[in-house]
């Protein structure tokens, strides 16, 4: 019945012609029209859409101190991150300054705006098998929790679910419900499968 209408209000539109070929185009467009309509009726918007972010927001490499700072949020330490003489020193003028009064923490991965590394020093912290370690447990456990237990899980896997948990920390929709729903689509995901399996 909606199709008919339509159509027939799309008719309305055409222009007077008697030639049969004309009109059999005009048809046509109508008819392709409609499809089009109707699939962007029928078309539900994924968790990715509703989010407003792509594949690629998620498959994209974390600096090692925005890994370091997640798990400090998570109430999880990496002890080594002071083994990084760059990093230490960062880390002992924050708690300087707050000893003096001047900030007010002494944890350097709380401080804003954000600390930066450069790239050599932000990869000796990349390197470190405890940061891998922790994020990589912290994922299973994540994973876990939303019925998908990975025995085996990759960095990259683990490094997709921290940054999904982040934009679903940024996003305004805080129900529990749509935050779970989101996290078990990302975790049956293809790019996140895919990322199981890592190309050589």
């Amino acid at each position: 019945m909606y199709d008919q209408e339509m159509l027939a209000k799309l008719q309305a539109t055409w222009p007077e012609t008697t030639d049969y070929l004309t009109k059999l185009g005009q048809l046509n467009n109508d008819l392709m029209v409609l499809r089009e309509m109707k699939a962007a009726d029928e078309h539900t918007p994924s968790w990715l859409e509703l989010l407003g972010y792509s594949e690629d927001d998620f498959l994209k490499t974390p600096t090692a101190v925005e890994v370091l700072r997640f798990l400090n949020q998570q109430g999880i330490v990496v002890q080594s991150r002071l083994t990084v003489p760059k990093f230490l020193e960062f880390h002992t003028d924050q708690e300087e300054l707050y000893k003096a009064g001047e900030e007010s923490t002494p944890e350097v991965l709380e401080v804003s705006p954000p600390l930066e590394l450069r790239d050599e020093y932000d990869a000796m912290l990349w390197a470190l098998p405890e940061l891998q370690k922790k994020l990589v447990e912290w994922a299973k456990q994540t994973a876990s929790r939303h019925g998908s237990p990975a025995p085996l899980m990759t960095l990259t896997q683990a490094t997709i679910l921290m940054l999904v948990v982040e934009a679903l920390d940024h996003d305004l929709n805080k129900s529990p419900g749509w935050q779970a729903e989101c996290l078990q689509s990302a975790l049956s995901s293809e790019f996140y499968q895919k990322a199981a399996h890592p190309l050589p």
